[in-house]
């Protein structure tokens, strides 16, 4: 062995080891984040980087999170805003809050005052749009986003509208705004797309999935959802046996392209289910979990299991139940690098990625894992392994289920358990590391899995932390990223106990 990697092997199966070189790389990356942080101060001469436009908190940024289903619940609980509170100096944000959190519709008539003005301030309309769009009201919503666009041009109001005329069926004016050039730029990708769905158009549905995708996709977050992904692939990989990890690492690569191609039928089949077998989400805890069990769960679960499929044949004939399990686990990882780049796109400050790190690639890594493996022994030997692999592959859509809802919902009785989320991950860890200890010996390899697993996080924590401080002030950034950090605390316990590689000091 070489001397360096001599050192690194008793540096990461050592507890005292890990806990000073951990320390180290945070304290590198607080040093890169602080610096970064000055450059980018506005008095810096000669700004080293190019810092990203805020996002500006108008009417609209407040009102937005309320068009999804759960707004009302899962930002503002009944009974934050009281009617009694009303004065003649509430302000349009409060009247507005009060109106879509507790449906406190005394204060309509006053913001439809404020509405019909000759220069309505912006966001008033857009609220109302919000308001008759949760009742199902489209026309009236959709004329109200369109007074919007036109009063304030926002691609967030287009984009409203465009959703009103959809819900509604309005189909001849939105071929009429398809010649408007205003409504170019909204008017394709993931839109475009529901509508050649509702019409069968599946030429047009294809086109504007790429576009939908990948289009305007930014290098850094690539960036990060390769680094976060990539970190896990050397965990899982780093299971097999020393010396066996030649064999399948081509193999490797193609299920995690798999993975990543198993997000495509998901978002098809959500659309198709949308259209055709519609499950509402609803905004409470049962209604919830029906939805993330019966219409998310299922659909991301088989639709990854499907593109395990193509790796079937080899892990039959060629493979063992650890190989295929180990590929299970690389397509659950594509699927989740692929799934990131759309939540690390929807937020521009920290905390997302090391957030996802500990729990959604860990959930869908393990979770397709056991299923590959449950659906091999299926086809193997069905006599014998049938209602095991069922019970596995069921098992597996209910933890997705009651994952996603444990973050979404309060517990009826019990208030908000999202910082519970972490059972499911114990149960998906559990389908998983019972097959792979009776498979592997956590023993003997040069660098200690949870070596890899802390400084993989503490350098994914930098990472991060750097890019946060890229916009915001290096204590906001070290305040939003740590936060993320520390609600990982129970996934990453999960995963070092099934590990539990014997330490020294």
């Amino acid at each position: 062995m070489h001397p360096s990697f001599v050192s690194f092997h008793r540096l990461s199966y050592s507890r005292r080891g890990l806990g000073v070189s951990c320390a180290v790389l945070l304290s590198v990356g607080l040093v890169c984040a602080t610096l970064t942080s000055f450059l980018m101060a506005p008095g810096f001469p000669g700004p080293v980087f190019e810092k990203p436009d805020a996002p500006q908190l108008d009417l609209i940024s407040i009102f937005q999170p309320f068009l999804h289903p759960q707004g009302p619940s899962t930002i503002f609980p009944p009974g934050v805003f009281d009617f009694a509170e009303v004065s003649p100096e509430s302000t349009p944000a409060q009247l507005g809050l009060m109106l879509l959190s507790d449906g406190t519709e005394e204060v309509l008539p006053l913001l439809e005052v404020m509405a019909d003005l000759d220069s309505p301030e912006k966001g008033i309309q857009y609220l109302l749009g919000v308001y008759h769009m949760r009742r199902g009201n489209y026309a009236e919503a959709g004329s109200y986003f369109e007074n919007e666009n036109l009063a304030h041009p926002d691609p967030r109001a287009r984009f409203a509208h465009l959703d009103a005329l959809f819900r509604g069926g309005f189909d001849e004016q939105i071929d009429a705004l398809r010649a408007d050039p205003a409504y170019q730029r909204e008017m394709r990708g993931a839109f475009l797309m529901r509508v050649g769905l509702r019409r069968g158009n599946w030429r047009q549905v294809f086109k504007n999935f790429w576009i939908a995708e990948y289009a305007g996709l930014r290098p850094s977050l690539l960036f990060l959802t390769l680094l976060s992904g990539s970190i896990w692939v050397i965990i899982f990989l780093h299971i097999l046996p020393p010396g066996s990890m030649r064999r399948i690492r081509g193999l490797a690569l193609l299920a995690l392209a798999l993975g990543w191609m198993s997000t495509w039928p998901t978002l098809w089949s959500d659309m198709w289910m949308g259209m055709h077998f519609p499950i509402e989400p609803g905004t409470d805890f049962f209604s919830l979990f029906l939805y993330f069990t019966l219409s998310v769960g299922v659909r991301e679960e088989l639709c990854k299991l499907l593109l395990f499929v193509p790796l079937l044949p080899w892990a039959l004939k060629k493979g063992t139940d650890l190989d295929a399990l180990l590929l299970g686990a690389m397509v659950g990882l594509g699927f989740a690098i692929e799934e990131n780049i759309n939540y690390f796109d929807q937020i521009l400050t920290g905390g997302i990625t090391v957030g996802r790190f500990v729990s959604a690639n860990f959930l869908h890594a393990t979770l397709t894992g056991a299923c590959a493996l449950a659906l091999t022994r299926m086809v193997k030997a069905p006599g014998r392994w049938f209602q095991d692999s069922l019970t596995i592959i069921v098992s597996a859509i209910l933890l997705h289920g009651v994952y996603n809802t444990l973050l979404s919902a309060p517990v009826p009785g019990v208030g908000d358990m999202s910082y519970f989320a972490g059972t499911a991950l114990a149960g998906c860890a559990i389908l998983f590391f019972r097959e792979v200890r009776s498979r592997a010996e956590f023993r003997g390899r040069i660098i200690s899995i949870t070596g890899l697993f802390f400084w993989g996080f503490c350098i994914l924590i930098n990472m991060e932390l750097v890019m946060t401080a890229l916009i915001l002030p290096v204590k906001q950034a070290v305040e939003i990223v740590g936060h993320s950090a520390l609600a990982g605390i129970v996934s990453a316990f999960v995963f070092l106990h099934h590990v539990n590689e014997p330490l020294g000091e």
